[in-house]
Parts: structure tokens; sequence; C-alpha cells
């Protein structure tokens, strides 16, 4: 098995556990307690600093163990979400236990035994089958259409506009080099999804709101007066208009 194969479950299984919350800061083996994963110790090892590598994770700096805290990214969310989609799962324990109990021959498509090795989930039992895809499938799958001459749209657009400006010019945005890449890079996706005409709750949330907030707590850092409430607000106001969700 490669390390990106192997390192799959483990960033839907943060993506999972941030679902309905934002930023929670988890280890690998936080991940490995609640979690089916594919369990190996010397690639356990490598899976933080490899999802870093990737930028869908963030930890901090020198931060390279199992026992080490680990946060998704925009661009992680956006990553685990297309891995869903091409069928990688991370089943709990207790829904991994239960097909155990129901037998082999109940068991679904899914990360077979046989390429991670004995203990591991196969699949969702038929009996399970409405639990797994509950947690497969993301809450906020409403699709928006975005007016682009609202006064929402303009002030969004502007706001993405300065905020990357702000975060080219200043050199000392970012705990890292790298770091201020992936905000740049965050930034200028953020930007490309606001010109779609319809994007899904979770691509507005995970590709823009997430790009802007983790911009401007970044700018905030350096003493940078940016305002991004301004942006967020005018983002909720426009999915409201269009759908009717306090989101």
């Amino acid at each position: 098995m490669t390390r990106d194969e192997f390192s799959k479950p483990y960033l839907v299984a943060l993506y999972y556990k941030n679902r309905d919350q934002s930023n929670i800061a988890l280890t690998v083996n936080d991940l490995l307690r609640e979690f089916d994963l594919p369990r190996d110790e010397y690639l356990e090892k490598e899976v933080l600093e490899y999802l870093n590598f990737l930028s869908v994770t963030r930890s901090p700096p020198g931060a390279v163990g199992p026992d080490e805290p680990i946060m998704i990214t925009p661009n992680g969310k956006a990553t685990a979400e297309n891995w869903i989609e091409q069928g990688v799962t991370a089943p709990l324990w207790s829904v991994a236990n239960d097909a155990t109990l129901t037998g082999a021959s109940d068991l679904g498509t899914g990360f077979g035994s046989g390429a991670f090795g004995v203990g591991t989930f196969a699949g969702p039992t038929r009996t399970n089958e409405t639990e797994a895809e509950t947690m497969q499938v993301p809450a906020a799958d409403r699709v928006v259409t975005i007016n682009h001459n609202s006064p929402e749209y303009k002030l969004v657009e502007d706001g993405l506009r300065d905020l990357l400006t702000t975060v080219h010019q200043n050199n000392e945005v970012g705990d890292s080099a790298n770091h201020r890449e992936r905000l740049l890079s965050t930034l200028h996706a953020a930007q490309a999804l606001w010109q779609s005409t319809e994007l899904k709750l979770i691509q507005i949330e995970v590709g823009v709101m997430m790009a802007v907030e983790d911009a401007g707590l970044a700018l905030k850092k350096v003493g940078s007066l940016v305002t991004i409430g301004i942006i967020i607000d005018a983002i909720k106001h426009l999915i409201k208009s269009v759908t009717g969700i306090d989101f």
C-alpha cells in the first residue's frame, strides 16, 4: 500500500470530526481511537507529515509525531469530499464492530481486509447502511444560486480581492513561507469558486468562508487591521436570501 492510499482515510476521519465544527485539533492517535483506520506503525508516524505536505492539514511547526495536534485546512475539506465521492471511508469503531458481528457475508464494498490487514472494516452491513451513508454525505449539500448582480456578491468579490492583495503584499503573514503560500492558494481558489453561478453550501463554507477566516486570523496575528466579518456576513445574507437558511 502506498503512503497516499494509507493516509486518505485519516483525512476523511478528520473531515468527519470537523463537519459540524471548524478547526478541531486532533492527533493521529485520537483518530485511531475513534475510527477503524488502516494500521502500520511505520506509516502511522508519517501520516501527519505527509498530509501537511499535501497542504490538506496543518500542525504546529516541527510537529511530526502521531501525538501532535493536526487541523484540516479548507483545501483539506475539499480534498476529503472528493475522496469520499471516490469511495474512501473512515468508519467509526461502533459501525465496524457491528459489521464484524454480522459476518463477512454481509459486508459491502469499500476497504477490504486484504488491503489493510486483518481486523479492518471492509464496508457497511445492510443493517448499518443508513448510518454509514449519513456519515459520508455532507449535511450542507443544498445548491445556492449566486446572483452576480447582487450587492452581497460584489461585497464578497471585493473583499476576497482585498484580502488576497493584503496577504500578497505582507511577507510577515503566515507561520512560515509554506503557510503563506497555502493562504494565497486558498484565497485564489475562493475567488475562482465565487465566480460560479451555483455552489453547494459546503463549497461556500469550506472553499470561501474558511479561506476568508484563515486569512483573517493570519493577518490579525501580524497586526493587520482587516475586518473579515463584513465578508462573512455578506455571504450569510446571500445564502439566506436564496435558500431561507440561517447559515
